[in-house]
């Protein structure tokens, strides 16, 4: 999308300190896009959540909505007027200082802002694993590291996977493979010391 590229502009949420009394845009409709708009809403950014309506009325958890220990506290910041919700159809552009939308049904509104958080899939930060020369490939859910499924340790020696840096994206998934992957990381680490 036009602008993306800018400074101001992030795909990750990190802290909320410097947003404090200034104006956050959170694009995204999942448990990450909810939770840093309410973190941000609390701790006192003009915070408005812009989310598609279908993903804000969801309530299957299979289907990937905000769960509901988010949402909650998400309704009563938008009941206390502390937190803003738009109804998204898509993004025009994001400029500096604002963001061009159009809602869900059509019209065009420009929303003033300081910082963009574009929260739109739980794609994993691969970064540090490829600085290590983990190779990574297109997976079920997209990139992935290349990783050995009974094991989950990547192309590169010691170095191990699980959670969402695996074909396994779900809850459930993630966990099961952290209940694979520590047994033989342990075994392994035992027999490498010789006890």
């Amino acid at each position: 999308m036009p602008g993306e590229d800018l400074p101001h502009v992030h795909d990750h949420f990190r802290e909320t300190y410097p947003w404090v009394k200034k104006k956050a845009l959170v694009v995204g409709g999942g448990n990450s896009a909810g939770e840093a708009a309410l973190f941000l809403a609390q701790e006192g950014a003009d915070t408005t959540l812009a989310i598609f309506r279908a993903d804000w009325e969801n309530t299957d958890p299979k289907q990937g909505c905000i769960k509901y220990w988010v949402k909650q506290p998400l309704e009563q910041e938008l009941n206390g007027h502390c937190l803003n919700l738009f109804f998204l159809g898509k993004v025009i552009a994001i400029r500096e200082g604002e963001v061009e939308l159009e809602g869900e049904t059509g019209e065009r509104v420009r929303i003033e802002n300081d910082v963009v958080f574009v929260l739109i899939g739980s794609d994993a930060e691969l970064g540090l694993l490829k600085g290590l020369g983990v190779e990574t490939e297109h997976g079920k859910y997209g990139e992935v590291p290349v990783y050995d499924f009974g094991t989950f340790e990547a192309n590169v020696p010691g170095v191990y996977v699980a959670g969402h840096f695996t074909n396994h994206r779900h809850i459930k998934g993630a966990i099961d493979a952290g209940k694979k992957l520590v047994p033989k990381l342990a075994a392994k680490l035992k027999n490498a010391a010789g006890r």
